[in-house]
């Protein structure tokens, strides 16, 4: 207000004039009336700097006003395509329906934030559990290794992105242009690691599918870890968001690339990660097949509910690890849509997608048998004296043993927690 008020503050029209006044944005000259003033667009959220934003001098020497707002730009022409789609399904919802979804977005914002944290204890624990002990390298655990870094990638991009907002948005603990979100080219930099360790996760579970099919339901013979799934995990994700990247900067966006997930470019990204989903929940239905005959087939159960049990128990481990339950991050509704929907959808998609790493760092590292008889021997060895009575478990883990594969893979890969 000062800077606007020292350069037209000495400005003395002859002729009917607007004077110079600041809005939210930006500061404007004295104008004739009759006049329309334009400037460029300023930097904010979902806006274009390419773009024009006017401002209307009327015939009597007042500012363009609308309704109560004596102060009134039109900064409608500076948003980009996807932003005035969400404001055209705001502005058809009523103001109490407007305030209650935000009030939904501050809590899911907290659980976000726990969930996150959460998965990244669980996972800093798995890949350290697996560095540490090295009996309990082999392939399957060497691709688990790999999910679970990519997906820490993300968990810790999520949570820096999702704290930077809260104590900059909402929680004006710091002022808005300060952080991750108000430092250009750094908040770029952000979402795009964030975007790159997404598609690994994906290209990984991808190959978690694959390995684990092959392992079960082709050849009983689990595939060794080749050179192609490191580049399929790690080089083939980076090409698709290199690609992305290239064409985002090639062409006008706003601060921060706002909304940029509602830009058509994102599905650059979208389409080979839904393409990776559809074929694991392939791979799934394959394997479980495999689990039913396997359960079936085995005489020692006699019970059909305890059957059904472990069909289920199969078939819900598998889930996270192949990230079925991410399937409603691509489903997102309207956000016009009826409350209770966005309610519950909005509740259920953050909570998996915030927990799932916790999910599989849990049951495919901490809660494994393998894992916890090898942590438990070293502890036993460590402080256990020579002359200990503490029995000693014996942990031996296969790598390509033929013999009796199909059982064996099931209950290591799948039901063995």
């Amino acid at each position: 207000m000062d800077g606007c008020n020292q350069s037209y503050s000495t400005f003395m029209p002859s002729e009917i004039f607007c004077n110079w006044t600041q809005d939210a944005l930006l500061c404007w000259p004295a104008t004739k009336a009759n006049t329309t003033v334009e400037q460029p667009c300023p930097k904010m959220k979902g806006s274009d700097t390419t773009k024009i934003v006017r401002k209307y001098c009327g015939e009597n020497g007042e500012w363009d006003s609308r309704a109560n707002i004596t102060n009134w730009t039109n900064y409608t022409g500076c948003f980009t395509k996807e932003i005035l789609l969400l404001l055209e399904r705001i502005q058809n919802m009523s103001p109490n329906e407007f305030e209650r979804r935000i009030d939904v977005a501050k809590i899911v914002r907290i659980l976000e934030v726990v969930g996150l944290t959460a998965s990244s204890i669980i996972l800093v624990l798995s890949i350290s559990i697996y560095y540490l002990f090295g009996n309990l390298k082999n392939d399957r655990t060497l691709i688990h290794k790999n999910l679970f870094m990519a997906a820490l990638g993300a968990v810790l991009m999520k949570l820096l992105i999702c704290i930077d907002q809260i104590l900059t948005g909402y929680g004006n603990i710091l002022p808005t242009n300060s952080g991750v979100d108000g430092t250009p080219f750094l908040c770029e930099v952000s979402y795009i690691l964030l975007e790159y360790c997404k598609s690994s996760t994906y290209m990984w579970m991808f190959i978690e599918a694959s390995h684990l099919y092959n392992a079960v339901a082709v050849t009983a013979t689990p595939l060794s870890f080749k050179k192609s799934y490191l580049l399929l995990g790690w080089f083939l994700s980076a090409v698709f968001v290199v690609v992305w990247v290239t064409i985002m900067i090639s062409k006008p966006q706003s601060h921060c690339w706002y909304a940029y997930n509602y830009n058509p470019l994102y599905w650059i990204l979208e389409g080979p990660r839904i393409f990776a989903l559809v074929v694991n929940t392939i791979y799934l239905i394959n394997i479980v097949k495999v689990v039913v005959v396997k359960v079936r087939n085995n005489h020692t159960q006699t019970n059909e509910v305890e059957k059904i049990k472990k069909t289920l128990k199969a078939t819900l481990v598998l889930l996270p690890l192949l990230g079925i339950t991410n399937y409603l991050s691509h489903i997102e509704p309207q956000l016009d849509c009826p409350l209770w929907y966005f309610e519950l959808y909005t509740f259920m998609s953050y909570f998996l997608n915030s927990f799932q790493g916790m999910l599989i760092g849990l049951l495919y590292c901490l809660l494994n048998q393998e894992v916890k008889e090898t942590v438990l021997n070293r502890i036993r060895v460590r402080y256990s004296s020579a002359s200990s009575e503490l029995p000693q478990v014996s942990v031996n883990i296969r790598k390509n043993d033929c013999n009796e594969q199909v059982v064996e893979t099931i209950e290591n890969l799948i039901l063995k927690f």
